[in-house]
């Protein structure tokens, strides 16, 4: 949802970024959003061999990922016994199938989470931002919000406890630590960039991997005390793998890079940004936020002497 995110509110600022090296002065791009809400590895490695297979042409890929790699196997999957690399709670999307409540459920889940996070933004800006009255007010809407989301998700975790045939469930796997768990986590990730990099050469496709921000990094962004208050949640089930898993992460993309990977830690994008940009407790951030790592993301590929394909394309 970062990148979906990403892609709806920052193009324009990619663009106009990217338009500052004379490599694409004068160019027209033309922006092809793959990324949807809750993908994951290796979920984008087969969303662009899949459309490659139907002869689609693209010049320069980014992937901006890396949390829902290592929170949603930790908080969704693993818990009810389904593959770690299946899509986010794929037991419950069969379970739907079967029963049609199951829809009706997931859809008011939805909407629940959707209406939370858009009072998150509203709270966030001027000036309510800045009204400790306000906040308070923020916190217990959000607190009684959180209730009943997790009451809904209770009621369809479940519904989809019978479904635990191997369509389900996917193959066993049997981690005997979390340590391991996460490791096969952070492994599924690695693995899929590499792939993706190899991808996009044989395909003449300029290839960048990004490390997407989160705010359970720790030191990675100065928060004032109402942004902690939105931000950062002792008890969302995201927190505890982002924080054991991020340095995994960048660990692991350091030795993309020396294997001839285009990745980018952007973990501390935000580290001289004392402004409020976090949303929600869980990943997302304002379109302030979009518009920095825009600037990033560009400069990246600006500076980058192989980036040329795109630009010696009509």
């Amino acid at each position: 949802s970062v990148a979906e995110q990403f892609a709806t509110n920052a193009c324009d600022v990619l663009a106009a970024e990217l338009g500052r090296s004379p490599r694409f002065a004068g160019r027209r791009f033309e922006f092809v959003r793959l990324a949807l809400r809750g993908y994951k590895q290796p979920q984008q490695l087969m969303t662009v061999n899949y459309l490659l297979s139907l002869g689609a042409e693209f010049d320069i890929l980014v992937n901006l990922d890396g949390f829902n790699e290592v929170a949603l196997p930790n908080a969704e999957n693993a818990p009810d016994g389904v593959a770690p690399s299946f899509p986010r709670k794929w037991h419950a999307r069969i379970a739907r199938l079967r029963n049609p409540g199951f829809a009706r459920l997931l859809g008011y889940a939805t909407y629940l989470k959707l209406r939370q996070q858009e009072r998150a933004r509203v709270f966030a800006g001027r000036p309510l931002r800045y009204s400790p009255a306000m906040t308070l007010a923020w916190k217990i809407l959000d607190e009684s919000s959180g209730r009943d989301i997790i009451a809904v998700q209770t009621e369809l975790d479940e519904l989809a406890q019978g479904e635990a045939a191997y369509g389900a469930t996917g193959p066993p796997h049997d981690f005997s630590t979390t340590e391991e768990l996460d490791r096969h986590c952070v492994d599924v990730w690695s693995r899929s960039s590499q792939l993706l990099s190899e991808v996009c050469e044989a395909n003449e496709i300029a290839y960048y991997h990004f490390l997407q921000p989160n705010q359970y990094v720790e030191g990675s962004k100065p928060m004032s005390a109402a942004e902690r208050a939105v931000a950062l949640n002792v008890g969302n089930p995201y927190r505890e793998p982002a924080m054991r898993c991020y340095p995994l992460l960048i660990d692991e993309g350091a030795a993309l890079r020396r294997k001839g990977v285009r990745f980018h830690d952007l973990t501390r994008a935000f580290a001289d940004h004392p402004e409020t940009l976090y949303v929600d407790d869980c990943c997302h951030f304002s379109r302030t936020g979009d518009e920095i790592l825009a600037r990033r993301i560009a400069e990246v590929i600006r500076s980058d002497a192989t980036a040329s394909p795109a630009a010696e394309r009509d």
